[in-house]
């Protein structure tokens, strides 16, 4: 029974969340080549998420048939004069139609094949435009808290309490724009403008280049740190982890911690000071709850960590908890929409760079997820509110629209390079040459999709990487 229930709790935490994230995306994508293949007269005979045998759908008066069918792991829309759902073979009956696909010339084509990334990317800057505009964005004044001792931002004179005003001249409003200045530039030296009682001064400082490890989703990530925390906000708990000591003594999210051993904190830095110098040491917690206090003994358990910048081991405590997210300022449309593209061009630019790492063999392979990651990911972060989820579902979107346009044959890239060479040539390819590029292009397709996979199991101690490995060694 408690089995069943694991299974029922993962379907519902993990696998539709992740079901439901991947057809939006799919819709948007496969909508995009649907919506532009209809600008250029072209007939479309199916529009399907997911592949295989049909679930349900209707056909509609124009003759498209839109349906959902059983695998749900993509999608396609099938053109008049396509033999098949990839559009990689032509069916020559079909094709002497007008209103087909082959029948368009070449330029007719190859818009209708850049539509679906592209609508990919235009859907990132829309929901982002849109969430910036209802829900919001994260905004914390660009004020300096705590300090490391012997960061890079300590070396500089960086002080509590300065305001950051610009970086390298660009003027900064939050201290979200900051830390995203800092992460993305480790080991280029940055001139950060400060307001300091009044005074402006100008502090070169170069971010240490630092590896981060997220617990929770069994992912690290290289960034840049100069050891500058945000603003000191009260030890409010915004969440408390279901395996760690806190959970046990009965603390929880909402709850705000306001003395430890009675000695009052003023700031959740103050909160993490303690803890950490703390494991394996009882402590009593003084708490408010809904308007009263009530002490509750709780013990930081002792745990191991590395050192990113000397990669020595040390030990430190924790208890399992969470500070609340900044908070959220909402904007006009006309700034949503320009912020919506400014950090969709950003989040394009970081994803690229790190596709470019990975060719070039400078990123890291264990980074690289496929299926049963992403479901992961987007399970963890729904749980966290609409704002995470929809910054995720923003990132895959993009990921989608990019992926589908490197020149790789079965890809809507492929299909740009096919066309491009008719172009120059006057005439496609033969159908024998386009056959073996295809063919090319799906065994590549295929063999990143199974190394994806077994990038995936191997965070799971399901031993069956390594029984596949002991097959083929």
């Amino acid at each position: 029974m408690e089995l069943l229930l694991s299974f029922g709790s993962t379907i519902w935490d993990y696998v539709i969340p992740f079901l439901v994230v991947l057809s939006i995306l799919v819709f948007v994508h496969e909508y995009g080549h649907y919506v532009v293949a209809r600008w250029n007269g072209v007939r479309v005979d199916v529009f399907s998420i997911g592949f295989g045998k049909e679930l349900f759908g209707f056909t509609d008066k124009a003759g498209t048939r839109w349906k959902f069918s059983l695998l749900p792991l993509g999608g396609y829309v099938k053109m008049h004069g396509d033999a098949d759902a990839s559009s990689s073979t032509v069916d020559h009956v079909a094709a002497v139609d007008p209103d087909s696909f082959p029948a368009k010339n070449v330029f007719q084509r190859m818009s209708i094949i850049a539509a679906g990334p592209l609508a990919n990317i235009l859907f990132a800057a829309v929901a982002l435009a849109l969430l910036f505009m209802i829900v919001g964005r994260p905004f914390t004044p660009a004020m300096v808290g705590n300090i490391e001792e012997g960061s890079p931002a300590a070396s500089a004179g960086l002080m509590p309490f300065d305001r950051v005003l610009a970086v390298d001249g660009s003027e900064i409003e939050s201290f979200e724009e900051f830390r995203t200045i800092e992460r993305e530039n480790a080991e280029t030296e940055l001139l950060v403008t400060i307001d300091r009682d009044g005074q402006r001064l100008d502090l070169p400082m170069t971010p240490a280049l630092v590896t981060r490890e997220d617990e929770r989703l069994d992912q690290t990530f290289e960034i840049g740190d100069l050891g500058v925390g945000p603003p000191l906000t009260p030890a409010d708990v915004a969440n408390v982890r279901p395996d760690g000591a806190a959970f046990r003594a009965g603390l929880e999210a909402g709850d705000r911690i306001v003395a430890v051993d009675r000695e009052p904190i003023q700031s959740f830095e103050d909160l993490q000071a303690i803890v950490s110098t703390s494991p394996d040491v009882d402590l009593l917690f003084t708490v408010e709850r809904a308007g009263s206090q009530l002490e509750l003994p709780i013990t930081p358990e002792l745990v191991e960590i590395t050192d990113d910048q000397t990669g020595e081991s040390r030990s430190i405590g924790l208890i399992g908890v969470e500070r609340p997210l900044p908070p959220l300022l909402r904007v006009g449309p006309v700034t949503a929409l320009v912020d919506g593209l400014q950090e969709t061009w950003r989040l394009t630019t970081l994803i690229l760079g790190a596709v470019w790492e990975l060719i070039t063999g400078n990123g890291n392979t264990d980074d690289v997820g496929g299926p049963i990651r992403i479901a992961q990911i987007t399970g963890e972060l729904t749980k966290d509110g609409l704002f995470p989820a929809v910054m995720f579902t923003v990132m895959l979107s993009i990921n989608l629209g990019l992926i589908n346009l490197f020149p790789i044959p079965v890809l809507d890239g492929g299909h740009l390079v096919m066309l491009f060479i008719e172009l120059v040539r006057g005439k496609p390819l033969n159908e024998r040459s386009q056959e073996i590029a295809f063919r090319f292009g799906l065994a590549l397709v295929l063999s990143l999709m199974v190394f994806a996979t077994l990038q995936d199991l191997s965070r799971f101690d399901f031993g069956l990487v390594e029984y596949v490995k002991s097959l083929v060694s």
